[in-house]
């Protein structure tokens, strides 16, 4: 029985590896960005906020 749900465990591993790449791809191939809104925001806001969390960054770099 353990062996069993040990090898359950670890098919989990490539699951959830499958499943966040193709989120974060299906993500990116969307138009806009998670900071658009109907209000413009002031200044540079969008761009203090995409750099803050890695969005100005090339595709692979945000990916690892």
């Amino acid at each position: 029985m353990s062996s069993y749900i040990l090898r359950r465990l670890l098919l989990v591993i490539p699951l959830l590896w499958a499943v966040g790449t193709i989120t974060f791809f299906m993500m990116h191939a969307t138009p806009g960005s998670p900071f658009d809104t109907d209000k413009l925001p002031p200044g540079d806001l969008t761009e203090k906020l995409e750099r803050k969390y890695g969005l100005d960054k090339p595709l692979p770099q945000q990916y690892v």
